[in-house]
């Protein structure tokens, strides 16, 4: 079977997955706080996006 839209079938690599967990788990404060954990999650948003 061919899935020509897999957006919601295809598995997600293990190391994106891993690293998508770590952030979850380590890094959930708002980004748009001045305070410390704030701005780590944004810098971690920021380099995301790099």
């Amino acid at each position: 079977m061919v899935y020509l839209d897999n957006a919601a079938t295809t598995p997600m690599d293990a190391e994106v997955l891993e690293r998508v967990h770590e952030s979850m788990r380590d890094i959930f404060a708002n980004s748009g706080t001045r305070y410390r954990i704030g701005l780590d999650a944004k810098r971690l948003i920021e380099k995301s996006t790099e």
